[in-house]
């Protein structure tokens, strides 16, 4: 018989305690808490749950099955328009008139370089951190900052290794790196993994001209589509994917459960 949950090697190895997830996205209330109940037998300390539509049960309910919300997770879609180099600098151009910011140089496309280190620096490892501020492991109160910066250090070494990524782009202010994105072929689509602007260089027009260049990229590569997965709480970074023509395409539900605490 199928187990209705899988246990997460990387996960259990990260955290230092068995880690796993819930396989089944449609389950009730009843029929999650037998699965729990397994997961606990097996020694799983931290169980993912998502689900399509929000789990209906009182807080105080799911508390006590040592369970908490912690994201509404998006994923966004548009299509890919084949333009060349020119179009490109024209469409960052335009993204920069609509700022109500002093004109910087951003459509210079020396100036959105492709990262060709195989090594991170401090201004990547600080834009990696920001990426997250907003994720389920940040805002869970049981997982350390520590373990929430580590797991996006961990994804940005993996981007800059090709494993989740297969470019990477920045912005550079006054030989500053104040802005990355990282771009993958994911099943057929241009992906954004990994986007941010650090917090003091935001309002300038960098985060479109970053999410611009990933759509020119994924041209390139002859990619039809393009997606990115980001968190509804995010509200600047769902505001830019739309502006920048991307559509909601899904909302999942993802829950922690503790099994050896109740929240």
């Amino acid at each position: 018989m199928t187990k209705a949950f899988q246990i997460l090697d990387w996960d259990t190895t990260f955290f230092g305690f068995p880690v796993g997830k819930v396989t089944s996205s449609d389950l009730s209330p009843d029929a999650l808490r037998d699965v729990l109940a397994d997961c606990l037998k097996e020694g799983l300390q931290l169980v993912y749950w998502s689900a399509h539509q929000p789990l209906e049960l009182p807080e105080n309910a799911l508390g006590a099955m040592g369970g908490r919300l912690v994201d509404e997770k998006v994923t966004y879609l548009r299509q890919v328009e084949l333009f060349s180099k020119s179009a490109f600098e024209r469409t960052i151009d335009k993204v920069l008139d609509t700022e109500q910011t002093a004109p910087i140089q951003v459509s210079n496309t020396e100036n959105i370089q492709l990262y060709l280190a195989s090594t991170s620096t401090p201004e990547l490892d600080a834009l990696a951190i920001q990426c997250g501020e907003h994720s389920r492991f940040a805002v869970d109160p049981a997982i350390s900052r520590e373990k929430y910066e580590g797991m996006y250090l961990s994804w940005l070494a993996n981007s800059l290794n090709k494993t989740m990524a297969d470019e990477i782009f920045v912005v550079k202010e006054d030989g500053k790196i104040v802005g990355m994105v990282t771009a993958a072929d994911k099943q057929g689509k241009g992906n954004i993994g990994l986007l941010a602007v650090d917090h003091k260089a935001r309002r300038k027009g960098y985060g479109k001209a970053l999410v611009s260049k990933v759509l020119h990229w994924s041209a390139e590569q002859g990619l039809l589509e393009a997606s990115v997965v980001t968190q509804r709480a995010n509200v600047e970074a769902c505001r830019l994917y739309e502006r920048c023509g991307y559509r909601l395409e899904s909302v999942r539900y993802f829950y922690h459960f503790w099994l050896s605490r109740r929240l």
